[in-house]
């Protein structure tokens, strides 16, 4: 994810679907890379488990 930037909602919302896709089928999720704005957004409107 380092190249990646979540703008909006929308960011948000794909972003979550996919974490919960992963782990619906067992796997362990961990986002890496995400810039400081990205993950305020991803916290801030509520996004899964994130760390960078």
């Amino acid at each position: 994810m380092s190249l990646a930037h979540i703008w909006d909602q929308s960011g948000v919302v794909a972003l979550d679907q996919i974490i919960r896709k992963f782990k619906n089928s067992g796997s362990k999720v961990e986002i890496i890379g995400l810039n400081k704005e990205s993950l305020n957004l991803f916290e801030r409107l509520g996004g899964l488990e994130t760390s960078h």
